[in-house]
């Protein structure tokens, strides 16, 4: 005789017909299971062409980069559609969207830090995080985040390439990009100034623990890198003189 032979049954009867315990524990079995299949597949796919993006970005190949933000798109629509567990999907979510703002942020102004090309607009770049349904605002702005970080290590390498290994551009052509670049990454901060003083629970975008996982951690890297950026300008324009 058991446990439940002994009390009865009613309370388990009552408790089972609203939320069968068989099918409620088969449930959370299949998410499990979904959370290798569907999750991490997706993330890490996202991953992946965000990595190919900036490598088409930095060789010009619009149409691949392009083809490259369509696919990101389709597989982020397969993420927040994966039936996985609430919570791990809440990460997976912050995690993608952090990787698909830096690339959209990367693709729309890389081009004119580099050759002063005007190719967007409020319009452009608002249809095409719109296109991404359901981004999450902390996401958004952890992206931004990213996206200062990419951009400097980018235009870094292209000016090594381009002028310390070569002579296809001159120090002049450097301190116009440099100038270029201070300018989209400054406004960038200036923007992401405003939420300084935004409750953590609301802006932060990675449930992992660490300072620099925080906005404010973040924040801080922008600062300095935008401090940086600055004073290289500033050698660059004294070693003309």
């Amino acid at each position: 005789m058991n446990f439940i032979d002994i009390f009865g049954s009613e309370i388990f009867d009552v408790l089972n017909f609203v939320k069968n315990a068989e099918v409620l524990f088969g449930d959370m079995e299949e998410k499990r299971r979904n959370i290798g299949r569907e999750g991490f597949a997706h993330i890490n796919s996202i991953a992946e062409l965000s990595k190919k993006g900036m490598f088409a970005i930095e060789d010009g190949d619009d149409k691949l980069a392009d083809a490259i933000d369509r696919d990101m798109n389709i597989e982020w629509d397969k993420l927040i559609n994966a039936y996985i567990p609430r919570r791990q999907s809440m990460q997976f979510e912050a995690d993608a969207g952090q990787e698909i703002i830096e690339f959209v942020i990367v693709k729309t102004f890389y081009k004119y830090i580099i050759y002063g090309i005007k190719n967007y607009s409020k319009e452009s770049l608002l249809e095409t995080v719109n296109n991404f349904k359901l981004l999450s605002d902390p996401a958004w702005i952890a992206g931004l985040c990213d996206a200062i970080g990419e951009l400097s290590k980018m235009v870094t390498h292209y000016i090594t390439i381009n002028h310390v290994f070569s002579d296809a551009i001159s120090a002049n052509d450097c301190l116009v990009i440099w100038r270029r670049l201070f300018e989209v990454i400054y406004q960038i901060y200036q923007y992401l100034r405003i939420f300084q003083t935004a409750y953590k629970a609301c802006i932060d975008n990675s449930f992992r623990p660490g300072y620099f996982e925080t906005f404010r951690g973040h924040l801080d890297n922008v600062s300095r890198l935008t401090n940086k950026i600055q004073e290289d300008i500033l050698r660059l324009k004294l070693s003309f003189q």
